[in-house]
């Protein structure tokens, strides 16, 4: 650094501002090779971080050069003030030796943030990593985890080492040539202001383009993640203060309404972990096939078999299946209402959701005992099948620990029509293995704005959005249909369970203005439909409450699985006419009792009471306030509880075991 003490004539701002601004241009053409070092690596556990780099690749360049020239503000801002005063190459040394550690540090903290994204699909924010090692992480597990990383070991160091140590290197070389002379490019004023507004602009076009929202939760900088936490949710992991009090409850009202005591809760660190007093498990001949079918938007508002109005029903496929001989149909089945991440979390692993925070983005450290897990500790395999890209709502990360592979046909174009073609195509060749499976397909063409995908298809117009629903829900049901008679043809056919069920509903505008969520059945309502001829399975229609939290163990207990686990929920095949679903999320709370449902207004906490008979929710009735705030307070308890189980990882395995 001889040549920056060296003493030479003075320099205009306008050079200095130049200086500078190449300094950030460094550090953001360090952070591409970063980017690119995260893209092209496998993740700690031998998965691509994302299945198709190129959807997030480019928005992060965008989102990166913010980052970059964020750190240059203030500087950028002092030399634009200052552009046409001359100044000393001595004292403008601190300050470009200042802004040279921001943008180090800065790389760094990328780093550190990008390789905690790429390990457990969370970012590394202050309270993220300030629960981490309250609920269990360890420094010893961590060397483990980097030691063993399938991206190759120790390479977040190794990365982290060539690109910012060899930025820094290059940043110290160009200071010294830079204030050693007074000759170099040099801006006019106008010049140097669109320059700085470039990361601006840049910012503009990637949160604006296509997905870009979605894509900015991943690929964002570090000194974008830090701005989260301006609103963080201080109260996480916080224990209730009658936490005692909210287990018992929990634990007496479970077993009162599973209409099944044969368990026994024995975990007092885990409250939600039970154990049968017989467990049980199927021989290997008794293991039947499972073939899940999650479908978007499936409201039972558009379902023939639960509404004989519809005419033509949009689902005679679906129809067909719930209401033949090998079929069983639960017509009150209630969803969380959107997003699908909710429908994946609750249906897979039988877990209420967090009342706040989505899970698969979030609590990416908390173990779960997700349905395909089980089967495949059973010698089952598991794969899964979507058009819809699952790095967006982090459920790639979940999917990769749940199932032997996961498939994402992005050519696809979220249709049906080919996702399920292709999904056929490889459940054959699993039923024609002999080894028993679980194929689990996510549809997406049934999807806002609900615009049709084949017009052979359409039973209704197309002017109205109630209309449009009818036409997409009709397509996929008809894709269903031609999957299931390619299946029927296969002799595993018959030793198969076909389980379909909607990851949400959507509100178009029956009982609150149009969007996604408000509690009504319109976004809550799905049927639950499985079929087949197992000796286990209820034929028949049935009208007791049921929830997305019941498929896991409902599953499980038709296969024959009678096994300690941690689900929420219960096995609708047994009888439950006790059940009560109360549930509050972001300001919505609804409820499902015997004898009613409840929809508390967001705004002002009014409650709409409707008899259970009422699935359309047409005549609010009158006096049943009390029996309401019961409900309310039922489900302000379940929410302390779960969130704080969440939280900690107390749900059923946690970091440290």
């Amino acid at each position: 650094m001889t040549g920056i003490r060296k003493r030479i004539g003075l320099m205009s701002g306008r050079r200095q501002f130049f200086i500078a601004w190449t300094l950030a241009t460094g550090a953001w053409i360090a952070g591409i090779f970063l980017r690119a070092a995260l893209y092209f690596r496998l993740t700690p556990y031998g998965q691509p971080f994302v299945a198709h780099w190129d959807r997030y690749f480019f928005h992060s360049l965008f989102y990166n050069l913010f980052g970059a020239f964020i750190l240059l503000a203030p500087f950028a801002v002092y030399w634009l003030w200052h552009h046409e005063r001359e100044h000393e190459p001595q004292s403008a040394r601190r300050g470009h030796l200042g802004l040279m550690a921001l943008l180090t540090l800065g790389l760094f903290c990328d780093q550190f943030d990008a390789e905690t994204m790429r390990s457990m699909g969370v970012h590394a924010t202050p309270s993220f990593v300030r629960t981490y090692w309250q609920v269990g992480g360890s420094m010893d597990m961590l060397i483990r985890s980097m030691n063993h990383d399938a991206g190759g070991s120790w390479s977040a160091f190794i990365v982290a080492g060539v690109v910012i140590g060899g930025f820094l290197l290059w940043a110290l070389r160009y200071l010294s040539r830079a204030l050693s002379t007074q000759e170099g490019p040099q801006w006019s004023r106008r010049a140097s202001m669109v320059a700085a507004a470039l990361p601006v602009i840049a910012v503009l076009i990637a949160v604006y383009t296509p997905g870009g929202k979605f894509r900015y939760r991943k690929v964002r900088p570090y000194i974008m993640v830090l701005t989260s936490e301006l609103t963080a949710d201080t109260t996480v992991g916080k224990r209730p203060e009658n936490y005692g009090a909210l287990v018992d409850a929990y634990q007496q009202t479970w077993l009162f309404e599973s209409g099944d005591e044969g368990w026994r809760f024995d975990d007092p660190e885990r409250p939600y972990v039970r154990t049968p007093d017989q467990p049980s498990a199927p021989s290997a001949e008794e293991r039947w096939n499972v073939i899940l079918l999650q479908v978007e938007t499936l409201r039972a508002l558009e379902v023939g078999a639960l509404d004989r109005r519809l005419r033509p029903s949009p689902t005679p496929n679906l129809d067909a299946l719930a209401t033949g001989p090998n079929g069983a149909l639960w017509g009150r089945f209630m969803t969380f209402g959107p997003p699908t991440v909710t429908g994946t979390m609750s249906g897979h692993c039988g877990v209420r959701p967090h009342s706040r925070h989505n899970v698969t983005t979030r609590y990416t450290y908390v173990g779960f005992l997700c349905l395909p897990q089980l089967l495949r500790g059973h010698g089952y395999t598991a794969e899964y099948f979507t058009g819809s890209d699952p790095d967006w709502d982090g459920q790639s990360y979940w999917l990769a620990q749940w199932y032997d592979a996961h498939h994402f046909y992005r050519d696809a174009q979220e249709s049906d029509e080919v996702v399920l073609k292709r999904a056929t195509d490889r459940i054959i060749e699993m039923g024609r293995s002999g080894q028993p499976f679980m194929a689990t397909i996510a549809t997406i063409s049934n999807h806002y704005p609900f615009n049709s995908r084949d017009p052979k298809t359409d039973i209704a117009g197309h002017d109205s959005i109630r209309d449009r629903i009818k036409n997409t829900t009709h397509y996929s049901d008809a894709v269903i249909g031609t999957m299931i008679e390619r299946l029927r043809a296969e002799t595993f056919f018959q030793k198969t369970l076909f389980v379909v069920y909607g990851d949400h509903g959507y509100n178009l505008g029956e009982h609150t203005p149009a969007g996604q969520r408000n509690g009504f059945h319109e976004s809550t309502w799905s049927p639950l439909i499985i079929a087949g001829a197992h000796p286990r399975l209820p034929k028949g229609r049935h009208h007791q409450l049921g929830g997305l939290m019941d498929i896991a163990p409902t599953i499980a207990d038709i296969l024959g699985f009678r096994i300690r686990n941690p689900w929420s929920g219960h096995s609708l095949i047994r009888p439950h006419e006790r059940r009560t679903l109360a549930h509050t999320k972001n300001g919505i709370t609804f409820a499902e009792s015997p004898a009613h449902s409840v929809v508390f207004d967001r705004a002002t906490g009014t409650p709409q009471v409707f008899a259970a008979s009422d699935m359309h929710q047409t005549t609010p009735l009158t006096g049943q306030e009390s029996a309401a705030q019961e409900l309310r307070s039922r489900a302000e308890a379940r929410a302390a509880l779960n969130d704080y189980l969440i939280e900690t990882g107390s749900v059923w395995t946690s970091i440290g075991d």
